[in-house]
This record gives structure tokens, C-alpha cells and sequence, in this order.
């Protein structure tokens, strides 16, 4: 029961991009540097003496372990080479590529140490502890820092948009809620990419958006099977138009990651695989149509135009329509099918009980154990499961029934354009 607990405490909570390196590396990391809030872009800026007005700002979060600097392949990794995609993240590149004529600032993932480059075991498996130097608190705190030198230093109203990957998507919620009362922030929009809290200790009144949220578009990835990597589906009110999605492949394999195993570390239960060194090309149509996506909305009128200097977009609106459905069904290809069910079958463990054949977790307040044949045959086989917020609680449902229709091509497309993507 002991060497349970223990590896319970180990995983609880853990959940996002990439995972921690040793616990000695990581409790001898250093201090954080302190939070600068960063110089205000005047590109917007109207003639000289006039009040500037900050239509639109856009506030990207990466995800766990994740920084900004992910959005070139040489540096899609940690310092060591240990976990990482080695391949451009979706978060990280829609922040670099975007234009300057709207204020943008991005922040990067939980448990990532900028001042020492390395990652921190506790802020990754326990971001809601006092202990943890770059939780949930320390990443919110800095968004919203932003956020208030920008107010500080504008006039009129502002659309906040709000894009983020696993622990950053649920950032988005957080964020989401502590702004709701800003007077001069008129709309809010949120892209959710896979939400994962791995995380207990949250209110359930995270997930419930105020009538702030003018837009909430979450996409959920079908074939993770990880323990504590259940998503979460946040409660809308009537005011707030909502698109919920399912892609195929694991829980980063629709945000950059090409690799085999869908997953940036080999932190298998057993034997550990090399597919992390082997990138396919049947998984780059995936990570290619949510960029579009992302894109699209995000330049869309209803997000304030975001521009951006490398749009996906291929030629005129009908042209773009048209490669945007053939990258949609190059992704259901049936070479690519074969990969997604393979990752089914290689969750992303960050541990496991040394002494004993199972691992420990936590659901619903209570431990209990998994054996390594139930995590290879049952749970990765049986549909994920997602957290949906319903009547002021979470309540566990399979991600099929809660977002039920992966879509088709062209239902996809047509709920794209329904969001104001791919028009002239």
C-alpha cells in the first residue's frame, strides 16, 4: 500500500507536453527569475496624441514543459535531448508567426524553469501546490500581467483571445474566469487543444465559462489513453457558441508532434520503445489541418483578424477550401488509421511502481491500481475518457459520447466557415 501511495504522489497530476527528468535534477534546479512584464506593442498605435485603442489581444499558453522557443525543430526539445518533438508545436509557432498589428504574448508551459532551462518534477506533477515555482499561479499571474500593461496602457475595448495545449488549455479556462469582470474586455474567445488539468485539487467552477465567452472551440485527440490524461469539456451558457471537435492521434499528435509513438518521451510502463526517434509522414496532414484551424479562427472577425506572417492558407477561399478537404482525408488515411491505433497502445506513464506489477493513480477522490495487462488491453482499447462539466460538477463520460461525430471532411470544413474561417 505504501510503495502505492508513493507512486501515486509521483503521477498525480501529471499531464501535458513533456515530462520530468530526474527527481534529484529537478529538485536541484534553480530559483525562477522574476516575472518581467513585457514592453507593450504600439504597432497598433493611431497618430500622435491620441489615445491608443487595443482592439485585440491574443495570449497563447504552451503546454507542460513546452516553451516559446518549440516553434523551430532544433529547439522543439528540453536541453538534453531527453523528450521533446523534434518537430516544429502548434502554440509555439502560431505565437512566432503571428503579425504585429495586434498585441500578442506567450506564455510558456508549466514546469518549465526559464532561468535554469530545465524542468521542475514538482510544478509538472503538482502545479497547484504552494511548492511549485511555476504552477498554475505563476503562469496565470504572468498572463495576466501582461494583460494589464496593455489595459494600463490603452483605451477602449478588447477581444481576448485565448489559445492553448493541455495544461495551457486549461490556462485558457482559468484565465477566462479571473478576467470576466474586466469592463473594457468585451469578448472573449477560446481555443482549447486537448484541456488536460491532471490535476485534482481544481474547482469544478474552472470549467464553467461566463457569458463573456463569445467563442469556445475545443479540440479533443480520440487515441490518447494515458491515465490522468482525461480532458475536460467546460459548461457554455447560451451566449456562447461552441464547437467541439475530435481529431485522431495521441494527446500531441495534433499539435506537431510526428512522431510514431505520438508522445514526446518514452516513459513506457516496461520496456521502453524507440518509435520517439522515428518521424512519419502520414501524421504531418494532422498537425497541418488543426494549424489551419487555429489560423482560420484566429483571422476570422469574431477573433479581431489576427494576422499572420506564414498563413497556411493555399491561394483563393475556395482553393484553400479544397486543400483544406483533401489534408482532411489524407489525416483518416488508411496508413495513418494503422499509426493512431498503434498509439493507443503506448501510453505516456511518467511512472510506475518499482516494487510491484501495477500503477497507482487517483480518480474521484479515491486511489487505485491499474495492472500493466489492464493498461495494454482494457483501458487503451476502451474509449477515452473526458470530463464534462454538467449542473456544477465534472461528471466522467466517454469522449465519443460527449463529443459525439468525429465529423467528416466536409462537416468539419462547414463548421469552419460557420466560425467565420476560410472566407475572403
Amino acid at each position: 500500500m505504501k510503495n502505492s501511495i508513493c507512486t501515486a504522489v509521483i503521477i498525480l497530476g501529471m499531464a501535458g507536453g513533456a515530462y520530468a527528468q530526474s527527481a534529484l535534477e529537478q529538485l536541484g534546479a534553480g530559483k525562477y527569475a522574476e516575472v518581467a512584464v513585457p514592453a507593450v506593442s504600439m504597432a497598433a498605435a493611431v497618430s500622435p496624441g491620441k489615445a491608443v485603442r487595443a482592439n485585440t489581444v491574443t495570449i497563447y499558453f504552451c503546454g507542460t514543459g513546452m516553451t516559446k522557443a518549440w516553434w523551430q525543430a532544433a529547439d522543439a526539445h528540453s536541453a538534453d535531448g531527453s523528450n521533446g518533438y523534434w518537430s516544429p508545436e502548434l502554440v509555439a509557432t502560431l505565437f512566432k508567426e503571428q503579425g504585429e498589428e495586434s498585441y500578442k504574448y506567450v506564455v510558456d508551459g508549466v514546469g518549465t524553469d526559464a532561468a535554469s532551462g530545465s524542468d521542475s518534477l514538482i510544478d509538472q506533477g503538482f502545479p497547484s501546490s504552494p511548492l511549485a515555482r511555476r504552477g498554475w499561479a505563476k503562469c496565470l499571474e504572468e498572463a495576466l500581467a501582461y494583460l494589464d500593461s496593455v489595459l494600463a496602457s490603452t483605451t477602449g475595448d478588447i477581444t481576448l483571445n485565448l489559445v492553448g495545449h493541455s495544461r495551457g488549455g486549461v490556462l485558457t479556462l482559468m484565465t477566462a474566469n479571473k478576467v470576466k469582470d474586466y469592463p473594457r474586455i468585451k469578448a472573449i474567445n477560446i481555443l482549447a487543444l486537448d484541456p488536460v488539468p491532471g490535476d485534482t485539487s481544481l474547482p469544478a467552477g474552472t470549467y464553467d465559462l461566463s457569458g463573456k465567452v463569445k467563442n469556445y472551440v475545443g479540440i479533443y485527440a480520440e487515441d490518447e489513453r494515458t491515465v490522468m490524461f482525461e480532458p475536460v469539456i467546460p459548461a457554455a451558457g447560451p451566449g456562447t457558441k461552441v464547437w467541439l471537435l475530435t481529431l485522431p492521434g495521441s494527446h500531441e499528435a495534433f499539435v506537431g508532434n510526428t512522431q510514431k509513438d505520438g508522445h514526446s518521451r518514452n516513459n513506457y510502463f516496461g520496456a521502453k520503445l524507440k518509435d520517439g526517434d522515428t518521424h512519419l509522414p502520414e501524421l504531418q496532414p494532422l498537425a497541418k489541418l488543426t494549424k489551419i484551424i487555429a489560423a482560420e479562427l484566429l483571422a476570422s472577425q469574431d477573433w479581431g483578424g489576427v494576422r499572420f506572417s506564414r498563413s497556411p492558407r493555399q491561394g483563393t477561399a475556395e482553393e484553400s477550401k479544397a486543400e483544406f478537404l483533401n489534408i482532411a482525408r489524407e489525416m483518416r488515411s488508411a496508413k495513418a488509421a494503422e499509426l493512431y491505433a498503434y498509439q493507443r497502445t503506448v501510453s505516456y506513464l511518467p511512472s510506475f511502481n518499482p516494487f510491484g506489477t501495477s500503477l497507482a493513480a487517483f480518480k474521484d477522490g479515491a486511489s487505485y491500481n491499474i495492472s500493466y495487462s489492464d493498461l495494454r488491453a482494457g483501458i487503451q482499447n476502451g474509449p477515452r475518457v473526458a470530463y464534462k462539466m454538467e449542473g456544477g460538477a465534472l461528471r466522467a463520460a466517454a469522449l465519443n459520447e460527449a463529443v459525439p461525430g468525429r465529423g467528416t471532411p466536409e462537416q468539419m470544413l462547414s463548421r469552419l466557415t460557420e466560425f467565420g474561417g476560410l472566407v475572403e
